[in-house]
This record gives C-alpha cells, structure tokens and sequence, in this order.
C-alpha cells in the first residue's frame, strides 16, 4: 500500500483521515476503465482517465468491493481496491526526492553552459560585423531610397500639374517624384518656390534614368539634404543674388543613366552645361531641352538617342559644343542647326543622318573649330571654301555619300590640321600646286603650314600623287589607300626640297603604283607605318629599311617586288611584316626574328631552305603565315613554344617528317594547315582537341591521318578532291 495525500480529482472530500488498509499480498488493485463509476458503502467518485497524466501523492483510506459498469455490459465483480484521497504533486514534495534534485541540477548546469555558449557566439559576431559594418559605412554614400511612396499630396499634384503633366499618371517617374516629395522629403518647402522646383525637377531625372541603378547615387533623394547636394559630382549649383542655390550644370558622364531623359530637365533655367554622355538612354531628345536659353553645353554621345533633331535647335543660341555622336539619330537635319552661329565644336558622327549637308549653311559658323560628320549618311558636293569658316581646324566627313571634287589645297586649306573624307565618292584628281606658291613653299613658305592628317582612301581618285603632298613639311599622317592613282610615288626633285620631313604614317595600298618601293624619306627614324601592298611596285626590297629605327607595320604585299629579303632588315621594333606575293626567293633570315613580331607573312613566294628553328624564340608571335613556297625539311618542334600563336600556316612547301607532338601545346591555336607538303603520320591528338570542329582534310593533306576531321578523309582523298595550289600572280587593278 502507498501513502496518499488530498483527495482524487472528482472525489468527494472525507470528513476525517483513515487508518491505512493493506492489499493482500501479491495482489493488485483492478483499475475502472474510462466512464467506469466507483461504488462504495460511504461514498462514489466519478473516475476520470485523465488523473491518471497527473503526478499524485496518495494515502490510502478504504478498502472495499466495488460493481462495475460500463457502457456494454454490468457485471458485480469483488475486487480489493484502494480510496484515497488526492492533491496535485507540489514543488515542494518533488524536491525531496533527491533523484529528482540530481537530474534538476545537472539540467541547470546544462543551460548554463550553452546560454553562455550561444551569448559569447552572438556577442563575437556582433563586434566582427559591427567593425565591417562600421568600414562598409565609412567609405559608403548614404543609400537612395528603396521604398515606394505610399502618399500623394493632392495639392502638390495639382501645382505641379500646370506645369509637368505626366504627373497626374499613375506609374510615370515624375508621379514617382511627387510621391517622395509627398512622403518622404523634409524640406517643407513652397510649392511655387524655385527650390521646390528644382527638387522636383531632380527627383524626376533619378526615377526616369533608373537611379537605383546608378553607379554612383551618392545622397540623391536624401530627405533633408539641400538637392544641391544630392550629387557631389553630377550636379553643379551656382548662388544667385538672393542667395539661393540654382542648379546650373548636369553631369552624368559614364553614370549608368538608363532610361528616358525626361522633359523637366529644360525647366533648369540656369543650367549652362547638361552632360549625359556614355549612358544607356533611349528614346527622342526632349524639345523642351532647348528651353535652356543660357545652354553653353550640350554632350549626349554614346547613347541609344533616336529620332531626329528637334526642330528649336536654335533657341540655345549660346551653344559652344553640340555632341551627339554615336547615337541612333535619323533624317535629315532642320535648317535652323546652322543658327548656332557660336559653335565652336559640332560632332553628330556615327548615326543615321541623311540628306544634304549645307555648305551655305557651314559658311555661317564662323567659330567652328572642328566639324565631325563620320559614319552618316550624308550626301550631295563635298562642302568647299573653307576659307569661310576661317577657325575651322578639324574636318572629318569620313564613310558618308559626299560626291563632287576635293577642294583646291590652297594656302588656307593648308593650315588646317586634320581633312579626313576617306570613305565617299569623291572624284577627279587631287589640285596641283600652283608655280607661284611651289617657289613660295620651296623659300620657307612651308613652315607656316600646320596641316598634320590627311585621309581621303576609298574614293573613286584618279591620277598622280602630286609633289605638293610630300612638300607638307607639316604632314604625319597620309592615307590615300584604295583609290586609282598611278604613276610612281613623288621623289624630292632637288636635295634643296626635301620630301615628307614630318611622316609618320604613309598608307597609299591598292592603287596602281609603279617604280621601286620608296625609301628616300629624310627622317626615316620618325616613320612607324609603311603601307604599300597591292601596287605593282618591283626592283627589289631597298636595304635602306635597316634605317627604319621605329618603323613598327610594314607591308609590301601583292606587289612584284622580286628579289631576296635584306639581311639588314633588321627593323627591331616591328610587329607586322607583310611581305606575301612579293616573288621574294633565297631563305629566311634570322635578321628579320631578332624583333618580337606578332604578325610574320611570307606566303605565296619562292622562298627556299628550312623553316628557322629560331623562329621558336620568337614568343610574340601570333600569326605566322608561310604557306605557298619551297620550304623544306621538317617542321621544327620549337614551334610549339610560341604560347600565343593564333595562325600557322605551312600548306604547299615540300617539307617532310611528321607533325611533331610539340605542337599539341599551341593551346590557343585556331587556324592550322600542312596539306600539300610530304608530311605523313598522324595528326596528334593534342592538336584534334585544339582545332575541333573546324579543322578539315584540306588543311591537313591525305598523307596524314586525321582521326578527328570533320570530312570524310577516305572518300575526299579517294577521289582525289585535294589540289596543290601555287598563285604567285600580284594583284592588279
């Protein structure tokens, strides 16, 4: 028997304590079932399954024989049973058990440790991330809000409607804007103020061009920032009398601007520069920009602009620089573009335009130092009479359809210093000098001449090269490439007139060219680029180039130059040696590898003897181009150290061997081929995996095997499709 204390739960409660019963021995009480009653001489209980969950401390106080039943079935059955009074277990009376004390203690201890445990950990953590927070924040601009507005001030919307419409909506940026000002910003200030203005103004700018996007937000939209200081380096604010700050300048260079430029921007009365070149803005320029009466500058280059140029260009009557280069920009341009009497800069190259360029209207800009239409689509006479425009000192109508003549070179077109028109059908041939002026020139004249470039290649130019051209003691740059002019290269007819003092670069290739290749220059160490391929220039390969001390692109080929190449080539500072169909023979010497080219072309001669095993040491190489002579021996395993090398052609020699494993290392090979030689073996299978899916059979040859072409090596050398091709036929006009 147990000792009880209390009552059961649903018992009722006894008047007086018990003496304790006992149960026979070996014997147990028989438990009710849930909704069993409890039937005795002094008193019954409801039994509730439920005490059964609930810790209790009993003593016993009756002993009887009890019926029972249930919901089934009733039966009396005798069975010795204990009553007892019940109290729900207390703190008290669980602590004195010391079991129950260990466990408690040992739990305690536990929490303990892992509460400091898991405080050490967070506390650690907080300092090492409040320490790169703090170094984070230090060097960060205070971010731009990332939030929505949430309210709309009816009456601001109202002011703000009279004069930006889109505000009224929904979605649009400057509904955007006057939902910051409603919500957020702090600065109470007037709405017909010029403050208020201009906040709303700039507010519109950063939601329409994606200013979460940007790549430096600096404080834009900070609440209760003076906007003029939202950006320390896009915006530009001057102090007028009444000590305000107005916003006079916008620059946005390279600022990861991307959507549309909106049309509050021309509400900036005081702005004399607007900036928004190298961006991603799309759609037409806003009119209303030309609202901007005191507009000094106005770059948009490097954008996705559209459209055409709007019609009030001229209302920026003040504009100094107009860019709009590199745009998406069409049609024709509005007459009163040519209003824009103070421009000193007009750069509209690489866009759409069409239509007639006015040479009436080009006379009117009186300022003008540079003019750059390049890459349009202009068309009509070549504008002429510079002498109109007398500042003008830059003229690029390049890749246009300018037609007509190239104007007169007379002593004012002279001291310009660049005239690039490459790219148009300009016709005739180029103006000879007048006697008068020649003797002029040829007293000291000559030296007043300022003109550096002249490119006028791919047009439709006829006739000689005039003396006049190499008498430009100035000149640096000439680029009469692709065009027809014939006859040979003006020579200095007395040691008293010296030709080309100044060149640097000379381009004068597929022309019709005769005589020898022109090395009579009397500063050959200023001369860095040669270009006089697709002549039909010969006698020989001058060794006057040893002279060419900086001489870095020379390319003589297609020409019938003949002969064998000079040992005093030496030419250290060359990248681009183009010597191909020149009918050079003899061998390659090792003069010509003591530089570090990147280009090497000797193809299509009869240059004879084995390929220069120091052709390996020359690690600069990236195109190396021999196919087409009469080389022979093996191909040298050094050629697998050229780690840059791009193009090895070696096709059509007489070289034998096999194909050395060396050159499975060229990892960055794309163009490959040896078919036409006595190579035999197979490709190694380095080089498969280099060259895959383009290499061919008729790169390789039939006598190779070729486990990866993608031809089908058996049935194209069955039947004999692979040919030995020789041309050593220099290209005529």
């Amino acid at each position: 028997a147990v000792q009880m204390e209390g009552r059961a739960f649903g018992a009722v409660e006894r008047p007086e304590e018990t003496t304790v019963a006992s149960l026979p021995t070996g014997q147990s009480p028989a438990e009710p079932r849930l909704g069993d009653q409890i039937e005795s001489r002094e008193w019954k209980a409801e039994y509730i399954s439920s005490v059964a969950g609930n810790p209790i401390v009993a003593k016993v106080v009756d002993s009887d024989e009890v019926s029972t039943k249930s919901n089934r079935q009733r039966s009396t059955r005798s069975v010795n049973i204990v009553t007892a009074e019940a109290t729900p277990l207390s703190p008290t009376s669980l602590w004195k058990d010391q079991s129950i004390r260990r466990l408690a203690y040992l739990a305690l201890a536990v929490t303990v440790v892992v509460i400091i445990a898991s405080t050490s950990i967070v506390y650690i953590k907080a300092r090492s991330d409040g320490k790169d927070a703090a170094i984070i924040e230090a060097n960060r601009p205070t971010q731009s809000p990332t939030m929505q507005p949430t309210q709309i001030d009816d009456g601001l919307v109202e002011a703000v409607a009279a004069f930006s419409p889109a505000v009224l909506e929904e979605g649009t940026p400057q509904r955007k804007a006057i939902g910051w000002l409603s919500t957020f910003d702090e600065s109470n200030l007037e709405v017909n103020t010029v403050r208020f203005v201009q906040r709303y103004i700039l507010a519109t700018l950063y939601y329409s061009t994606g200013g979460e996007r940007w790549k430096d937000k600096e404080s834009w939209l900070e609440p209760k920032q003076h906007e003029c200081d939202w950006g320390r380096f896009t915006v530009a604010c001057q102090t007028n009398p009444s000590s305000q700050r107005i916003v006079s300048g916008l620059n946005f260079v390279n600022a990861g601007l991307d959507g549309s430029l909106p049309p509050e921007v021309g509400l900036l009365p005081q702005v004399v520069s607007l900036n928004v070149a190298s961006n991603s803005l799309k759609g037409t320029i806003p009119s209303e920009i030309f609202n901007l009466r005191r507009l000094t500058n106005l770059e948009m280059r490097q954008n996705e602009f559209s459209g055409i140029v709007p019609d009030n260009i001229a209302e920026v009557s003040l504009l100094k620089n107009l860019d709009l280069s590199m745009n998406k920009m069409e049609s024709s341009l509005p007459d009163s573009i040519y209003d824009l009497t103070l421009l000193t800069n007009l750069d509209l190259s690489f866009n759409d335009f069409s239509g007639p360029f006015s040479e009436a209207g080009l006379w009117k800009f009186k300022e003008l130092v540079k003019i750059d239409l390049r890459r349009n689509k202009f068309e009509g006479r070549f504008p002429g009479r510079y002498e109109e425009v007398p500042k003008l000192q830059f003229i690029h109508f390049d890749h246009n359809r300018f037609s007509g003549t190239v104007p007169v070179l007379s002593g004012f077109l002279l001291s310009r210093q660049e005239l690039t028109m490459s790219h148009n059908l300009i016709t005739g041939k180029l103006p000879s000098i007048p006697p008068s002026e020649l003797s002029s020139l040829a007293a000291g004249g000559a030296d007043r001449i300022l003109l550096r470039k002249v490119d006028i290649s791919s047009n439709l130019l006829t006739g000689t090269i005039p003396l006049l051209v190499g008498l430009v003691n100035s000149l640096e740059e000439l680029d009469l490439s692709n065009n027809t002019f014939s006859g040979s290269f003006p020579v200095s007819p007395s040691p008293d007139l010296p030709l080309w003092s100044s060149i640097r670069s000379l381009k004068v290739a597929k022309n019709r060219l005769e005589g020898q290749v022109p090395t009579n220059f009397p500063n050959p160490d200023k001369i860095t680029m040669l270009d006089f391929s697709d002549n039909q220039l010969s006698l020989g390969l001058p060794t006057e180039f040893g002279l060419f001390e900086k001489l870095e692109y020379l390319s003589l080929g297609n020409n019938p130059i003949g002969g064998s190449i000079p040992r005093e080539l030496t030419l250290q500072l060359i990248k681009t040696l183009d010597l191909s169909n020149c009918s050079i023979t003899g061998e390659i010497p090792s003069a010509i590898l003591q530089a570090s080219p990147t280009t090497l072309n000797l193809a299509n001669n009869s240059i004879d003897g084995t390929i220069p095993t120091e052709l390996g040491e020359v690690r600069s190489l990236v195109s190396l181009r021999l196919e087409e002579n009469d080389l022979d021996g093996e191909i040298p395993s050094e050629l697998g150290r050229l780690d840059f090398l791009h193009v090895l052609t070696l096709s059509n020699n007489t070289l034998v061997g096999k194909i050395p494993e060396e050159l499975a290392s060229l990892s960055v090979l794309q163009e490959f081929s040896v078919a036409g030689n006595n190579i035999q073996g197979t490709l190694p299978q380095g080089m498969c995996s280099l060259l895959l899916p383009d290499l061919s059979v008729k790169d390789i040859g039939c006598e190779v095997v070729c486990p990866c072409c993608k031809d089908d090596q058996d049935d194209v050398c069955g039947n004999r499709r692979l040919r030995r091709r020789r041309l050593r036929v220099p290209a005529v006009k």
